[in-house]
């Protein structure tokens, strides 16, 4: 090969060179500059989640999660904002649903995926799915009270309704029954919780103030601690400071549930009781249902709130 012709080679090989180096500079360089982008998609989605924001989080955070799916905290927000931004017929809930059990499939056993996924699973009416996972969460923790609630309200939605469905009655029907249904087993469990600290121990078999012995967190518990106030703030350091216990002294028992009704514990899960009775005889009007049959579920939920065991 002559000289002149090594020199021209090498001159084109040193061009091709430098041209693919710095091709592969600018292809790099937009990669990180990509990268950056999707990187501050998720530090400002996640500031507009926490912020309650969801508008904004909402395509923020899908263009991230779109690409990198093994994000478990990004999906987690991702889903509660999907949630929250609605859509005609309850798209909005189904989409956050799929997220969430992507979630999961990241995170198994996660306790506040379950309990969200729990919330998303009600607001749609899926009893076997609420009974599904209402299991799984129990086989964890016997005591997980929203678990314990949201299968109860499922169950009494499946027993209210499975005689109307066997009998191809209306889908008005259908559903107003599983509303009803729906509405009385979560009034049965927040009338539970009540007996749970005020019930006589004569009728309820348990002893006086037995969820508070146990520093079950029910729902008074949890309203008292809600509510701002000194007594919820001093009935707070109570269950952490551990003289609470199953041997403890009645007096002290008894010192936690007047704070717990100082706080508005006992008060908000009263009226929430008689809102979800009102709520299920409500319901009974579009069942479609003979006076007779109608009073008498009537009954039957009045009882649940009014009962003392």
């Amino acid at each position: 090969m002559r000289p002149t012709t090594k020199r021209r080679l090498l001159t084109l090989t040193l061009i091709l060179l430098v041209l693919f180096g710095a091709i592969g500079g600018i292809f790099a360089y937009r990669i990180s500059v990509i990268n950056a982008r999707i990187q501050q998609e998720r530090v400002d989605g996640m500031a507009a989640y926490q912020a309650g924001d969801y508008d904004n989080a909402l395509g923020l955070l899908s263009d991230y999660v779109g690409k990198h799916k093994d994000d478990g905290d990004a999906l987690y927000a991702l889903a509660v904002t999907r949630s929250q931004v609605s859509q005609p017929n309850g798209h909005h809930l189904t989409d956050a649903i799929s997220f969430l059990n992507n979630y999961l499939d990241l995170r198994k056993g996660d306790p506040q995926g379950q309990h969200k996924l729990l919330e998303l699973y009600s607001r749609v009416r899926w009893n076997p799915e609420i009974l599904s996972l209402s299991d799984e969460i129990l086989q964890r923790d016997p005591n997980d009270l929203p678990a314990l609630r949201a299968k109860t309200a499922a169950l009494m939605a499946c027993a209210s309704s499975i005689g109307a469905q066997l009998a191809d009655a209306p889908l008005e029907t259908v559903a107003a029954l599983q509303t009803y249904g729906r509405e009385l087993g979560l009034a049965f469990q927040l009338v539970d919780d009540l007996l749970g600290i005020w019930g006589s121990s004569k009728t309820t078999g348990k002893p006086v103030g037995a969820d508070l012995r146990a520093r079950k967190k029910s729902l008074p518990v949890v309203a008292a601690m809600a509510s701002g106030t000194s007594a919820g703030e001093e009935l707070r350091h109570l269950y952490e400071s551990g003289d609470l216990h199953a041997d403890c002294d009645d007096a002290v028992v008894a010192h936690a549930a007047s704070l717990v009704d100082v706080a508005g514990g006992r008060a908000w899960v009263s009226d929430e009781a008689e809102r979800r009775l009102t709520a299920a005889i409500g319901a009974l009007g579009a069942a479609q249902l003979r006076s007779a049959p109608r009073e008498a579920l009537a009954d039957v939920a009045r009882y649940v709130t009014a009962r003392d065991r």
